[in-house]
């Protein structure tokens, strides 16, 4: 139900019309003058896919910014390579298998027998394996605030650390704590 202001200034509620699903044909209340679906799921089939060669079903919808495929229902978002794998494959087993693999390694893709559910770690370790990962390193990646100096007289500091360095160094070098811990074990810079 919308609102709009009546000529004397009351605020009148708007109901809008029942309106029969383009997808089932169901009829339903709308919420809004652009609502054509009844559900997420009317509304995944109603946008569709485009078939590819090589048999993924390429998603004519919405994507997110990291190139993953969504729709959005009634001011929701949902990942809708993930409304693909619950309608062929069930909810997701258990809360930790509840990451979609894709087989394809195409995140348009929302082809359900190119989706499977998963653990963190399977996808991680699908990723290694078809070698996904990230190549670059130091001041390759475009979001890095270090350069090689840096991080070397970050380290040449840490040799005698003590209580509230990395703190102190975070602020020195306008980066996070966390940053600095990783220069320190070795997540990050280990080339260095």
């Amino acid at each position: 139900m919308g609102f709009f202001i009546s000529n004397n200034g009351d605020a009148m509620s708007k109901t809008y019309k029942d309106k029969n699903c383009k997808q089932c044909g169901n009829t339903f209340k709308t919420t809004g003058p652009k609502q054509y679906y009844c559900s997420p799921i009317c509304q995944f089939y109603g946008t569709g896919y485009t078939k590819d060669s090589k048999g993924c079903h390429i998603w004519n919808g919405s994507y997110r910014s990291d190139g993953y495929t969504q729709l959005t229902f009634r001011s929701k978002n949902y990942k809708a390579y993930r409304l693909s794998c619950e309608m062929a494959h069930g909810p997701a087993p258990t809360p930790l298998e509840n990451n979609v693999l894709h087989a394809c390694d195409n995140p348009s893709c929302v082809n359900p027998d190119h989706l499977r559910w998963g653990t963190h770690q399977e996808n991680m370790d699908d990723m290694v394996k078809k070698n996904r990962q990230t190549k670059l390193k130091g001041t390759q990646i475009p979001s890095s605030k270090l350069d090689i100096i840096q991080v070397k007289e970050i380290k040449k500091k840490l040799e005698k650390c003590y209580h509230g360095m990395i703190k102190d160094l975070s602020k020195q070098y306008n980066v996070s704590t966390t940053t600095i811990h990783y220069i320190k074990t070795g997540v990050t810079w280990n080339n260095v």
